[in-house]
């Protein structure tokens, strides 16, 4: 037997059922059903969205976000408004987030914007499974 045919030999070994595996996660795949809207969506959340100064995207940013394939009763936007001039809490509020304006306090940039609306969103009534962040724009 020579080395080209023990190389060949071995190859398979590998190849094979490397092969087969990806032939099974192929089929597997078809037979996965869609879930029905809302189906298996039971997790609710929060969207956090730090702010500063953009009033002319936050409310483009919202609108985005309240058209995510999920239940609209499973999850809710908040916005902080930090250290505004402009009016981006009134943007956000009128395209249907919850904005609290930060307006005292040390001025920390994002990390301390997101601290301080979460401690607003834990004192809601409302409980959450998790939190997620996007950016304004």
């Amino acid at each position: 037997m020579t080395i080209f045919n023990l190389l060949s030999i071995l190859a398979l070994m590998v190849i094979v059922p490397c092969g087969a595996y990806l032939w099974f996660l192929a089929l597997a795949s078809i037979r996965t059903r869609k879930l029905a809207a809302g189906e298996g969506m039971r997790h609710r959340f929060a969207i956090a969205i730090p702010a500063h100064d953009e009033a002319d995207v936050i409310g483009h940013t919202v609108v985005n976000l309240k058209r995510l394939d999920y239940p609209a009763d499973l999850f809710d936007i908040f916005v902080v408004a930090d250290f505004c001039q402009d009016e981006t809490a009134q943007s956000a509020r009128m395209e249907g987030a919850v904005c609290f304006e930060r307006t005292t306090g040390d001025r920390s940039g994002k990390g301390g914007a997101l601290l301080w609306l979460f401690d607003r969103i834990f004192e809601c009534e409302t409980s959450y499974d998790a939190i997620v962040i996007f950016d304004a724009d």
